[in-house]
C-alpha cells in the first residue's frame, strides 16, 4: 500500500490476476490480459498484488512517483491477511 502513490498497470502478454483491497477491507479482483485489454489505476491508500496465470506474461507497472519516493512510501502487510480466497484461481 502506498499512502501518495498511484500505480497503473497493463498486461502486455499472458494474463494476471489483480487484488484490490481498500482501507474497508473490501477486496475487488480483476484480471487483466491482451483479450480484453485494459489499464487497471490503483489509487493511494489501496492495498494491492497480483498473481500470474501464465506463464509468458508480461506486466507494465507505471508510477506517478519516483522509485525513491516510492519505497519511502511503501507499507506492506502478509498478503493472505484479507483470506486465501482473494487469491485463489478457479479454472473455468
Amino acid at each position: 500500500m502506498h499512502k501518495q502513490e498511484t500505480k497503473a498497470y497493463f498486461v502486455i502478454s499472458g494474463s494476471a490476476k489483480f487484488v484490490v483491497v481498500d482501507g474497508e477491507k473490501n477486496s475487488s479482483t480483476f484480471t487483466l490480459s491482451p483479450h480484453n485489454p485494459m489499464v487497471l489505476l490503483v489509487p493511494p491508500k489501496n492495498y494491492h498484488g497480483w498473481i500470474s496465470l501464465q506463464e509468458d506474461t508480461v506486466l507494465l507497472g507505471l508510477s506517478d512517483r519516483t522509485l525513491e519516493q516510492s519505497l519511502e512510501d511503501d507499507y506492506r502487510i502478509d498478503p493472505m491477511s484479507f483470506g486465501n480466497e482473494v487469491w485463489s484461481v478457479v479454472p473455468r
